[in-house]
């Protein structure tokens, strides 16, 4: 079985100068709104998920993995994404239990960013 997630980029220094034009600023301003929204986020669906909110999850989780990807958060991203196909199947139950997994993978995403930009 290949665990497809250690052959993810943390982050795709790449890929994100390429969306922001290569402009180091913007791509440092863009990562501070995006650490910032993405903490507001996470108390959202925490909030939802205690809710049992299952629609309200499904938008927040969408919503965490786009902006994941436009930044180049490629291996948060593909946890985000795991974690709302489970929340369209209605696993709440399961997605709580993936917060210290998504907290963790932020940090180390957001470590990563800060030492390259």
């Amino acid at each position: 079985m290949n665990d497809t997630k250690n052959e993810i980029a943390v982050f795709d220094f790449l890929d994100m100068g390429k969306r922001l034009m290569n402009n180091l600023a913007m791509m440092k301003s863009v990562a501070e709104v995006f650490f910032q929204d993405f903490l507001e986020q996470m108390d959202a669906l925490k909030l939802s998920v205690k809710n049992n909110d299952v629609t309200q999850v499904v938008n927040i989780l969408h919503q965490m993995k786009g902006a994941s990807a436009n930044v180049g958060a490629k291996a948060l991203s593909a946890l985000v994404f795991e974690m709302e196909l489970k929340a369209k199947a209605g696993k709440i139950d399961e997605i709580q239990c993936n917060f210290g997994e998504l907290e963790k993978s932020f940090r180390i995403l957001k470590a990563a960013m800060q030492q390259k930009l």
